[in-house]
């Protein structure tokens, strides 16, 4: 459904007059309508366009609108569903009071809503989610299958969304696979996207949890590794991981592993990965992929770090970093960068452009880097292949496919990990401006 159908639609379904759409969350896996209605009790409207890193998979609306049903009457706090679309593609929700932006709080009062916000995630989890009429959703059978249902959703979309080799998300699929716990205190229902920006507030307390596309039937401990990857992994100064652990478990009565946190925060990164991966390969041309070309390199450090930590390999000493001279388009890149800055910059106010500007900065500094070091890291990743691989690929794409079967294989081999972490560094290298997030220490688990 596109833009101009909208808005007859929700007439229709509603009954009511429709003043004014306004779309938000540019870059996101869907489409996000504020919507106004004219007698007031305004909606949100989720639309699926079609071209977004998610489309054609299981992550469906439809599937998302079973979980609004679901959670009806329950008492955890999300928007009343008004209407799925005929044919699937708009999800409409009543809009809930309040606003998602943290940043612009002191830091002890939004620590005060990142504490409620445990306290929302803990009531759903208080949930007898058996008993929930979830269609679409996989069920655990026994201890495994709570993560291995989801491992296999999305190797289903790394297969049906990307086209290139993805040796880093086939090596922690395998890994993870073997890895997947045994033991599951309580199947619940996961949000599936626990972190900053996934709820409304208002005069601290969470009005609403926001954005079920990948709710899914689970362990609880692996909303926590979301919690501690997107909050206090990916932000920070999000209020005290330990007291919010321990109030979560007061109000659950359901004990923290934080064995099981650390596992889940692997999967969490390897869903990110796919989701970034998707929406580069395949995300309409509207959407804003700075985000994204930001998250490829963040991960591909983060994710071999933590994969070394649950397999219990040390990894070795990344060596230096190129330093070649600027390269021939310095000159030009500087220019462009300048007048950026200093010209077009102050002129605009738009806040969509302003962030357009700013992505546009980020990727001058790639154009940067890869002017300048570009063929230095374009022989060192083929010399490093040729070590794992046994024999020198003729291209990088053809080294990542046997990189790739490599990985498939089920084995948790150390040099295929610290290809990928010295990889990860020569991505860094190519987006410096990146450095600072990708090799930031994660959350300790062990001080909680």
């Amino acid at each position: 459904m596109d833009e101009a159908e909208l808005q007859p639609w929700i007439t229709d379904t509603t009954g009511r007059s429709v003043s004014g759409l306004q779309r938000v969350a540019y870059g996101a896996s869907r489409a996000t309508y504020l919507v106004q209605m004219e007698a007031g009790g305004d909606l949100v409207a989720r639309v699926d366009t079609g071209d977004g890193p998610m489309a054609g998979t299981e992550l469906s609306l439809v599937r998302e609108a079973a979980v609004y049903r679901a959670l009806a009457g329950t008492g955890v706090r999300i928007p009343r569903l008004h209407a799925v679309a005929p044919d699937g593609t708009v999800l409409l929700t009543d809009r809930a009071p309040g606003t998602h932006e943290v940043n612009a709080l002191p830091s002890a009062e939004r620590h005060v809503v990142y504490d409620d916000y445990l306290d929302a995630i803990a009531d759903l989890h208080d949930v007898d989610a058996m008993a929930l009429d979830l269609p679409g959703h996989r069920r655990p059978s026994d201890g495994p299958s709570h993560a291995r249902n989801e491992l296999d959703l999305w190797a289903g979309i790394l297969d049906a969304r990307t086209r290139r080799p993805w040796p880093l998300a086939r090596y922690t699929l395998a890994v993870l696979r073997e890895l997947a716990p045994a033991m599951v205190d309580r199947t619940v229902l996961c949000h599936g996207d626990v972190g900053p920006g996934n709820f409304l507030h208002e005069g601290g307390r969470v009005t609403a949890l926001l954005d079920w596309e990948f709710a899914h039937l689970g362990d609880p401990m692996d909303d926590l590794a979301w919690w501690v990857f997107r909050g206090h992994d990916m932000r920070g100064d999000c209020g005290d991981l330990g007291a919010q652990l321990a109030r979560w478990s007061a109000r659950t009565g359901i004990p923290v592993d934080l064995g099981r946190v650390a596992y889940y925060r692997v999967v969490v990164m390897l869903r990110w990965l796919v989701s970034v991966v998707a929406a580069l390969e395949r995300g309409g041309i509207g959407m804003d992929r700075s985000v994204y070309y930001r998250l490829v390199p963040v991960l591909s450090v983060r994710l071999p770090r933590a994969l070394a930590g649950l397999l219990g390999v040390e990894l070795p000493p990344l060596p230096d970093g190129p330093d070649d001279p600027p390269g021939p388009a310095a000159d030009v890149i500087d220019t462009i960068g300048r007048d950026i800055a200093q010209v077009i910059a102050p002129a605009v106010h738009d806040p969509e452009a302003r962030r357009r500007i700013d992505a546009s900065t980020f990727y001058l500094s790639h154009l940067a880097a890869m002017d300048r070091h570009g063929a230095t890291l374009a022989r060192v990743e083929l010399d490093d292949m040729s070590e794992v691989l046994g024999d020198r690929p003729r291209s990088s794409d053809e080294g990542r496919r046997d990189l790739e079967q490599l990985a498939r294989g089920g084995s948790a081999r150390p040099d295929l990990l610290a290809f990928f972490w010295r990889d990860g560094a020569r991505q860094v290298a190519a987006w410096p401006l990146v450095a600072p997030l990708a090799f930031a220490e994660p959350t300790a688990l062990d001080a909680v």
